[in-house]
């Protein structure tokens, strides 16, 4: 018995003895009498019972209590204890029927888990951080819109370091700090960002570029202060905001410390990124624009010089063949010499009034304006069937008329692709189908020509088989629509395009 005391004092576990009947705790070692904070005199002299020791119902207490007695061994597990003081400490607690005075008691083992709890915590809110350092690369790296990201930044800041409120101030074009998102800020006593330690702590992150913690004198009910941790947003050195992280004191531990500080990183990253990308969008739709006007004018200066030639040069000759026959009806020359070169003025003449239609038909048809862009195609489909290609044509876009830029693109790559047969393969077969189905516009034109390979006349051909395959996919692509040049060597050509029969910009007739 007494071997069996001296190993129960100098256990490193707490051990008491329960009377089974009155719950009464009868003995206590050291270990366990300094884990709850009472002294010997205090733990006996008190009448303390296992019910005010386990911080637990009754009825679960008794529960426990029968079911040793049944077992007469029972591993209870994790409970929590009340300490003197009346704070709770974790323990794992084992039990078992002992002899004792002659009757039966309980002997409780318990072991405070308190530090295993602890570690166990810190090794979870590593993990979590780690976890939510991996998820903010995955989920700051998929965007590219800035009020996202920054809006994402405070609620990953937020979740991994318990923080009662997060902000993200840039500096104005005077350079003073101004909030551009912000979570949780209501969380805070009114005013504490700008108390002024708060306030030294931005401006030294302004002046230093490195991050400032401070303890806000505003303490809680618990006694415990508001931190705020101030981190630079930082690009190569140049500082685009501050990261303000308001919290518990646990924020500025270390661990919680770094965790903010690589989160700041991949934030500033992924912010100038948008920003980048924001820049790079709106130099695109700038050049989109200028690329748009620049076709307009060519359209409109098209149409310009097409009346011009029409009114002018083709009327002028027009009107000069017509005389020409008149005259050579009434004055027919007297020698064969002359009458030959008659024939060859005339013939001349009318080859320019031929050449001057051709060339209005080329710059800007006026059928494409008039009747629209299945007349201005079948126009197309009679000259190249003159020239002794043989063609198919259908045509399925209805009485509705398109809108002009998409009937104006759909027809210079109608053009386009036709001049290319006419160069490569005049008498190759082609048909050509241009229908209107589900609010989208496609055109197709198929050739049994001799084929290409599309990389090589683009990388390698001459300037205007580049400029044309180009022309015809920035046309196209200028109207949200999609174009596909498929060939081989051999096998023929296909053009296909699709574009949306209503623009955004609601020009559509």
């Amino acid at each position: 018995e007494q071997r069996y005391r001296t190993v129960v004092k100098q256990a490193a576990e707490g051990i008491f003895i329960v009377d089974v009947e009155t719950k009464l705790i009868l003995e206590a070692n050291a270990a366990y009498r300094d884990l709850l904070g009472y002294s010997a005199q205090d733990m006996l002299g008190l009448g303390l019972t296992l019910y005010d020791v386990v911080a637990h119902d009754r009825e679960s207490i008794d529960n426990f209590v029968r079911r040793i007695l049944e077992n007469r061994v029972q591993f209870i597990g994790e409970r929590r204890h009340r300490k003197k003081d009346g704070s709770l400490v974790n323990v794992e607690v084992g039990s078992s029927v002992i002899s004792y005075g002659g009757g039966e008691a309980l002997c409780v083992i318990v072991h405070d888990i308190t530090e295993r709890r602890r570690s166990a915590e810190r090794l979870q809110r590593s993990l979590d951080a780690l976890l939510a350092l991996y998820e903010a690369g995955q989920i700051l790296g998929s965007s590219l819109q800035r009020d996202e990201i920054g809006s994402r930044l405070l609620d990953i800041a937020r979740r991994v370091s318990t923080l009662t409120a997060a902000v993200i101030s840039v500096p104005d074009e005077e350079g003073e700090l101004r909030v551009w998102r912000s979570s949780g800020l209501e969380g805070l006593r009114p005013r504490a960002r700008f108390v002024p330690e708060a306030l030294a702590a931005r401006e030294r992150v302004l002046e230093t570029r490195k991050h400032q913690t401070v303890r806000l004198e505003q303490p809680g009910d618990d006694g415990s202060y508001l931190v705020s941790l101030n981190l630079p947003l930082l690009v190569r050195g140049r500082l685009i905001g501050i990261l303000e992280a308001y919290g518990p004191e646990t924020l500025m531990e270390r661990q919680n410390e770094e965790t903010l500080i690589s989160l700041a990183n991949q934030g500033a990253s992924a912010l100038e990124n948008a920003r980048l990308y924001a820049d790079l969008a709106e130099r695109e739709n700038r050049l989109q624009d200028l690329i748009r006007k620049l076709i307009t004018a060519q359209e409109e200066e098209r149409r310009k010089v097409s009346y011009e030639v029409h009114d002018g040069l083709a009327q002028t000759a027009a009107a000069a063949h017509q005389l020409l026959q008149a005259f050579a009806r009434r004055h027919q020359p007297a020698s064969e010499e002359g009458r030959r070169d008659l024939a060859r003025v005339l013939q001349l003449v009318q080859q320019t009034v031929g050449e001057a239609r051709y060339v209005i038909a080329d710059l800007r048809p006026t059928a494409l304006d008039d009747l629209g862009l299945g007349a201005a195609v079948r126009l197309q489909v009679e000259k190249i069937s003159d020239e002794g290609s043989q063609v198919d044509y259908e045509e399925e876009l209805g009485d509705e008329r398109l809108p002009p830029e998409v009937e104006t693109a759909l027809f210079r790559v109608t053009q386009e692709a036709l001049t290319n047969v006419r160069k490569h393969a005049p008498s190759a077969r082609v048909k050509i189908t241009l229908k209107h189905i589900n609010d989208c516009v496609h055109l197709h034109v198929r050739d049994w020509g001799p084929g290409f390979d599309p990389e090589k006349a683009t990388d390698g051909g001459g300037p205007g088989e580049r400029l044309g395959l180009s022309s015809m996919r920035e046309r196209v692509a200028l109207l949200g629509g999609h174009l596909e040049v498929r060939s081989r060597p051999g096998e023929g050509t296909e053009v296909v395009a699709e574009i949306p029969s209503v623009q955004a910009n609601g020009k559509g007739r």
